[in-house]
């Protein structure tokens, strides 16, 4: 599989590079963004997947079932922050 990305987002999106054998969609609102990975090491593939409700103020992220909503109210936006999710996987 390429680094593919596919947009339903109408507004202009520039990637610079996407990693092997990854394939991701942007959402129709162009705040979200689904991606699958291929896994050759565990002869898998891993969804993962990102989006911003600004209404809301939350940020939803995904690594196939675990999923962990982050307020941004309680963020800090000048700090690098990192969040667990389920004590599996940690992004930052």
């Amino acid at each position: 599989m390429s680094h593919i990305l596919f947009s339903e987002c109408t507004e202009p999106i520039s990637v610079e590079s996407l990693p092997a054998h990854t394939v991701c969609t942007i959402s129709k609102s162009c705040s979200g963004v689904k991606c699958c990975t291929d896994v050759n090491l565990l002869n898998t593939s891993v969804q993962t997947e990102i989006a911003v409700d600004r209404c809301r103020g939350k940020v939803f992220i995904g690594i196939e079932k675990l999923k962990v909503t982050i307020l941004l109210t309680q963020f800090e936006f000048s700090n690098w922050h990192r969040e667990t999710i389920q004590n599996v996987f940690s992004i930052e």
